[in-house]
């Protein structure tokens, strides 16, 4: 399951900016303040705002796409936030416990969020889970070289994920 969400990350770092903003250059739509209309320009993500994003990972964010069951963000100059929504086959703990499972070593911290949140470490990297209403939204950051202080601003990031009906 893991090699799927890294496949899904790494497919995801060379999106483009596909907003028909006017601009050829897409840095000139990099939110660096809570406030920007960047998201309505490049289509909104369902699941978190750029600006909850921003205040929880202390960088500038860009959303570069946004659709139904996906957002790529990028997080400064070298990280990147993807955000996906599956649906879940079967019981939510038993789906949660086997994402779990890969984490490094007391690296999981529980959230109070959704039927069952947690972020975690695996191999270097910073994931993180929301379980709610037979969905799962993954969150996953590359790039970061920091892990455990990018699995702490996920952590203050999940409270803020919202399911869409």
């Amino acid at each position: 399951m893991w090699g799927l969400v890294l496949a899904v990350v790494l497919a995801g770092i060379g999106c483009s900016d596909d907003g028909d903003d006017g601009s050829d250059d897409p840095a000139e739509t990099t939110t660096e303040a809570a406030g920007d209309d960047t998201q309505a320009t490049l289509g909104p993500c369902p699941f978190v705002t750029t600006e909850a994003v921003a205040e929880a990972i202390t960088l500038p964010v860009e959303l570069l796409e946004g659709t139904e069951t996906r957002c790529d963000y990028t997080l400064g100059d070298a990280a990147t936030l993807l955000v996906v929504q599956t649906p879940v086959d079967g019981d939510v703990e038993t789906a949660a416990d086997a994402f779990a499972a890969p984490c490094d070593e007391g690296s999981l911290v529980e959230v109070e969020a959704g039927d069952r949140a947690f972020a975690c470490i695996v191999s270097e990297a910073a994931y993180a889970t929301l379980f709610a209403d037979d969905v799962q939204i993954t969150l996953t950051v590359g790039g970061s070289q920091a892990a455990d202080a990018t699995r702490d601003a996920l952590v203050t990031l999940l409270p803020s994920i919202t399911v869409p009906e």
